[in-house]
């Protein structure tokens, strides 16, 4: 399996006519009318070249479906925005408060939804992704901010805006360092709830490093080699090396579909990959 190009995940969340991919989808002020009509499968897609990434919002989508329950005071504090000062860190953070994002969203937590959508809109800003999540796109969000489907929706949006950003202004490598943010929160956003012994979460958590590979790949093309993207592809391909070393995993390295339901890692060997994922995560929310 190590030898292999690795599965990446994407979701179809389906709310009527809403297609939400990786790219995003659009949204609109009568999208309340999809409330109650989501329904979600997970495509497992094979990449032949080049790397594609799920967002922040399938990430968190993928941990509640499997039981993920809301565990207020993990998610990094907003306070922090002030630590973020490189164009790395305020990449990794904008990609980690996204992550916090759709955790709340999935939450019904109110309070928090609205103090991340804020911070994650200063970011973008600082970061110059203006457009992104303008003002009237907040508003709506704070607007409907009971509404589950309609936040996915605003969501989605930015998502997709961010992706023509970044394309239009030939900049879509950077997408990797905010994916990477966004992933490691709910990698450890998940880790944390898997003391609960939720056996669907732990096969998520299995589930989601397949993605290892293809963050490898977008590190390694990024065209600035500064020290901080030399650090994280050190700390990706630790990850690797513990997701490699899965007892179960080394029997079946040539098997090319997974049954994730039935892969079986020990406590000591959850215990190791959480606490590198804490780790790299205390890193990036510290703005080191």
């Amino acid at each position: 399996m190590r030898n292999r190009l690795l599965t990446t995940i994407t979701i179809i969340l389906s709310c009527g006519a809403l297609l939400f991919q990786s790219c995003g989808g659009s949204g609109n002020e009568n999208d309340n009318q999809n409330q109650g009509n989501t329904d979600t499968s997970v495509v497992l897609v094979q990449e032949q070249a080049g790397f594609v990434l799920p967002s922040p919002l399938q990430i968190s989508y993928i941990f509640k479906k499997a039981g993920l329950k809301f565990m207020p005071g993990i998610t990094n504090p907003v306070e922090n925005v002030s630590k973020y000062n490189t164009d790395i860190s305020k990449s990794l953070s904008f990609g980690v408060y996204s992550a916090d994002l759709s955790y709340c969203v999935f939450s019904g937590e109110t309070q928090h939804k609205l103090d991340y959508i804020k911070v994650v809109k200063q970011l973008a800003d600082e970061l110059g992704m203006l457009n992104v999540m303008d003002q009237s796109l907040v508003d709506s969000f704070e607007k409907n901010v009971g509404k589950e489907d309609s936040l996915v929706d605003y969501l989605a949006t930015s998502q997709e805006r961010m992706d023509q950003y970044l394309k239009e202004n030939a900049i879509e490598y950077k997408e990797v360092i905010f994916f990477l943010g966004a992933w490691i929160e709910g990698m450890y956003l998940g880790s944390r709830d898997v003391n609960s012994n939720k056996s669907d979460v732990i096969s998520r958590l299995v589930e989601q490093m397949t993605i290892l590979d293809n963050i490898l790949i977008g590190l390694k093309q990024y065209p600035s080699k500064e020290s901080e993207i030399a650090a994280l592809v050190t700390d990706v391909e630790a990850l690797k090396k513990i997701f490699s070393n899965f007892d179960a995993l080394k029997s079946i390295e040539d098997v090319d579909d997974i049954d994730f339901e039935q892969i079986v890692i020990s406590i000591e060997e959850l215990g190791t990959l959480s606490g590198k994922i804490e780790e790299v995560r205390t890193k990036i929310i510290a703005g080191k």
